[in-house]
């Protein structure tokens, strides 16, 4: 099915591609891959709600690389390697009840504190399982020994083996463990 060009009438319209620069603080960013069609005739290029969803997500994307925080796909796969819903993640480490659907769709760029939290969450042994404890939730996964993890960003996680205790009280007591 061909779309014709509400502009003149007479081109079709075909999906297409562009560029972009975009102001992000002080700096200027350059995002690729923004979705519009394109006009065979007069070369209009119409953005439809669909695409400026998208657009509106590597847009944020850029802005977050530009940061240094987690993409809305690595925010996602933070949660699912916790094998957490985005209520149950919003209760572990707060933002709201929509708060991790607004970050994974790029509508809300996470607070530089969050996108902190979520990576100590996957690479700092115990530290989910102590989150956990402090929002009164128990925890969702058991870390397997001799298992490794890709985090979001790439990194690879050896985890230690699992604890004894469902929750972990207190670093101090993590130590503990850890020494027994």
């Amino acid at each position: 099915m061909s779309l014709q060009c509400d502009e003149c009438g007479i081109g079709s319209l075909s999906p297409a591609v562009w560029e972009g620069v975009f102001r992000h603080g002080d700096a200027s960013i350059k995002v690729t891959g923004l979705e519009c069609h394109r006009c065979s005739h007069c070369g209009a290029d119409p953005v439809f709600t669909d695409q400026i969803r998208r657009n509106q997500a590597r847009i944020a994307d850029a802005k977050r690389a530009h940061d240094g925080l987690l993409t809305g796909e690595q925010v996602r796969g933070v949660r699912e390697s916790l094998k957490l819903s985005q209520q149950l993640a919003a209760q572990i480490f707060g933002g709201g009840a929509n708060a991790f659907s607004k970050y994974e769709r790029g509508d809300v760029i996470q607070s530089i504190a969050m996108d902190r939290l979520l990576k100590v969450a996957v690479r700092v042994p115990g530290a989910f399982e102590q989150l956990c404890s402090l929002a009164g939730v128990p925890p969702t996964i058991q870390k397997p020994a001799d298992a490794t993890y890709e985090t979001a960003d790439g990194i690879g996680v050896r985890w230690e083996q699992p604890l004894s205790k469902a929750t972990v009280v207190s670093i101090e007591d993590y130590r503990e463990q850890r020494r027994a």
